[in-house]
């Protein structure tokens, strides 16, 4: 059986970010692959990708990626580029926020339908990242004895770390995710970066 698996990838702008189809291809260590035995990604007539409240359960936005009527072949390293504005940012940039998504591919027409989904909770890190590079670049201006800049840029890339962490599959602690990002909001809050928001 097909094992969907998509990846959000981050942009140098903060403008916009990637949707990552990385369910790759079937193996022998990738058996929910797509091909032999599972459906062939040159069967997905439609994807889209769901957005959801911070209750987690109320979607905000559905967004269509894919279309078999107007976009070439899918194919298993699918990618697109989701804006900003599509999930309602129309000035600055995403806020460092744990968003709850789920990703659809779908054939509805013809033999053989079906449907696929996966659900992840994403670390949109973006302007965190920002900040925590600035804190780096003012470390970098700061006096040889004045170790505490860089250690605060150090501490807020460890808790952006830990935060991806938490969320990946193999650790789901989606809780402990959500006390990190508060961390990392107060830090980018008092750290005086004026080019992440």
């Amino acid at each position: 059986m097909l094992n969907l698996k998509f990846a959000i990838g981050r942009s140098t702008s903060c403008e916009s970010f990637l949707l990552q189809d990385v369910t790759g291809n079937f193996s022998t260590t990738n058996p929910g692959g797509y091909g032999t035995l599972n459906e062939d990604a040159s069967e997905v007539q439609k994807s889209r990708l769901l957005v959801y409240a911070t209750d987690n359960t109320t979607v905000l936005y559905t967004i269509e990626t894919y279309d078999s009527a107007s976009d070439p072949t899918y194919t298993s390293s699918f990618e697109t580029t989701i804006t900003n504005a599509m999930i309602g940012v129309t000035e600055g940039n995403i806020p460092a926020q744990i968003v709850k998504m789920t990703y659809i591919i779908e054939k509805t027409t013809g033999e053989n339908q079906f449907s696929y989904s996966k659900d992840e909770y994403v670390f949109l890190s973006c302007s965190s990242v920002c900040c925590m590079d600035e804190m780096f670049a003012e470390a970098v201006n700061c006096s040889c004895q004045d170790k505490g800049k860089l250690q605060d840029a150090l501490y807020l890339q460890g808790l952006i770390t830990a935060v991806n962490t938490a969320l990946s599959p193999s650790c789901n602690k989606i809780e402990q995710a959500y006390t990190l990002l508060n961390e990392i909001n107060k830090i980018c809050a008092g750290s005086g970066c004026t080019n992440c928001d």
